[in-house]
């Protein structure tokens, strides 16, 4: 009997170790940034620690981010890993800062959402 259960251990080991796994989930592409980090998730500014800022419509979350070079000049911002939309500067507490516009079905990175926002300058579609 127990001559029997090694044998069965030993061949259910090598029929397991030729098998090959897969694992289903998130790529390395869809992984949602460092917290604090530019993109990433938060609540308030305090939670942003890589950059100054977090963008969020009232009463949800929203994301960090930091100020655009100049007023529509997005060559500070950096794009996300992964996602279509387009890096658009938006006014946020007299500050014109990086955001993603996901207007035109423009997709956000996967760890964000599209939203419609009323800004100072009218109503824009805005990854969060």
């Amino acid at each position: 009997m127990y001559r029997l259960s090694i044998m069965l251990a030993v061949s259910l080991f090598f029929a397991c170790s030729e098998r090959d796994i897969t694992v289903d989930g998130p790529t390395d592409e869809d992984q949602a940034p460092a917290a604090g980090g530019m993109w990433a998730a938060c609540d308030e500014d305090t939670e942003c620690t890589e950059v100054p800022y977090c963008a969020y419509p009232a009463d949800e979350s929203g994301f960090c981010t930091r100020a655009c070079a100049d007023p529509g000049n997005v060559s500070t911002c950096g794009a996300p890993d992964s996602g279509t939309a387009e890096l658009v500067c938006v006014d946020l507490r007299e500050t014109s800062v990086c955001a993603l516009d996901c207007d035109d079905g423009r997709a956000c990175p996967a760890h964000m959402r599209c939203q419609q926002v009323a800004l100072s300058h009218g109503a824009r579609w805005v990854c969060f």
